[in-house]
């Protein structure tokens, strides 16, 4: 399959993932308890998210993608064209009305405005614990998205080096966010890799599975054909395992101190390694099957 192909299959994914994300934000406690629990586990948008940048990303660019200063400004222009932006602009408008309304809370309880702006603005604040839920909280996972996007052209030229690559370097990343955590749990610093929830959920290193799970995804794509099966074989395998990723979660304990399942451990291993398998695999039978 060509690198610049338009998939049909895939134009809904991002709002599906969007109405997930929407829902697990506008959870009420009074709904029916079945409804809350699933609903507290929509955050797996983010996953489809996560799954999808790293699919098309690999499949934009890891054919054509160059280690040169040209090359990679022109990459890192258009990448940050289509997400800064209306990012700025929603961060700028938010951290304006709150000063209007003197609303404390935008800043995380934190005493300098101007510093989480800038922590926010330059998408450092998801590094931070503490501040990861400043400004416009959703935001945090740009942090994510833009630690992929600046890394990515690097992993494709060592995958085309070797292989085996694709399977040591989330090792690698995995295991550097470990230091890190082992490291600054030690020296406070507003939560700069304060702990390892944190690090598993909210960083780059933690999620980037999910990542290379789609960059997986591209990879078989771009050496397949054009043909497609009748028989939803992958679409069903993918969806039955995403499934059971979210039931994992949904059936983790609750509490005040962890309102989510993703935050115990076991779900952590769901939202991280479980859900993202299967989603890889569903959007393989989305595309190379006559299902939907």
């Amino acid at each position: 399959m060509k690198s610049n192909v338009y998939i049909p299959a895939l134009t809904g994914v991002r709002a599906v993932a969007a109405f997930l994300v929407f829902f697990h934000h506008f959870n009420q406690a009074e709904f029916p308890y079945p409804l809350f629990r699933i609903l507290n586990e929509f955050h797996i948008g983010v996953t489809l998210f996560f799954v999808l940048s790293g699919f098309l990303i690999c499949l934009r660019y890891f054919d054509t993608c160059e280690i040169s200063g040209n090359w990679f400004r022109k990459y890192i222009k258009n990448r940050i064209a289509r997400i800064y932006p209306m990012y700025l602009l929603l961060t700028l408008a938010t951290f304006a009305f709150a000063w209007y309304i003197k609303d404390n809370s935008v800043y995380g309880g934190f005493s300098s405005p101007i510093l989480i702006l800038f922590m926010n603005i330059f998408f450092i604040r998801g590094f931070f614990d503490d501040m990861k839920f400043t400004g416009v909280s959703q935001g945090w996972s740009l942090t994510v998205e833009e630690c992929f996007y600046f890394m990515a052209p690097f992993f494709f030229m060592y995958i085309k080096k070797t292989k085996k690559a694709f399977l040591f370097l989330p090792l690698i990343l995995l295991g550097f966010g470990s230091l890190m955590v082992l490291i600054f749990s030690q020296v406070p610093f507003f939560g700069f890799f304060g702990n390892f929830k944190f690090m598993f959920l909210y960083t780059f290193f933690g999620r980037c599975v999910e990542f290379f799970m789609g960059m997986g995804l591209a990879l078989i794509i771009l050496k397949s054909n054009d043909s497609t099966k009748k028989f939803p074989l992958f679409t069903m395998l993918g969806f039955a395992i995403a499934a059971l990723g979210i039931g994992i979660m949904i059936a983790q304990p609750i509490d005040a101190n962890t309102p989510f399942g993703v935050y115990q451990p076991v779900g952590i291993f769901a939202n991280n390694i479980v859900l993202p398998i299967g989603v890889s695999v569903f959007f393989y039978g989305l595309m190379k099957e006559k299902s939907l």
